[in-house]
């Protein structure tokens, strides 16, 4: 997904959990893609690794920022940018890297890697 800020970069779709909401980091997965790409079906989210990023939002503070990497299968619809979101597109694997914003690159690198350790 796209966000202005990003300067035609990329990101995945995120969100904090939120404890109040989601009983699993699967669940903080199923509601991101709900709001920010809707009119897709999807899977339920697998867990597929955490990593500590380096978060642009978090730049001024003391906090941090780890990511728990979801994934699933896109069972049908045509995903539409949701709420603060600009753009939507499909990348190929191979074009992660040159696609990605920074902070979202160690995130791609876990994906691929994923993707081959599972095939």
């Amino acid at each position: 997904i796209g966000w202005e800020e990003d300067e035609g970069k990329l990101r995945f779709p995120g969100s904090f959990f939120k404890a109040e909401q989601d009983e699993c980091f699967e669940d903080t997965g199923a509601r991101c893609i709900a709001k920010e790409l809707p009119g897709i079906v999807i899977s339920w989210p697998q867990l597929v690794a955490s990593k500590k990023i380096v978060d642009p939002r978090f730049r001024k503070t003391k906090d941090g920022v780890v990511t728990t990497f979801t994934i699933a299968t896109h069972l049908g619809g045509t995903p539409s940018p949701g709420v603060g979101i600009e753009q939507v597109l499909w990348v190929p694997f191979e074009k992660l890297g040159s696609v990605l914003t920074e902070p979202h690159l160690p995130l791609g690198e876990m994906l691929c890697e994923y993707r081959f350790t599972k095939n």
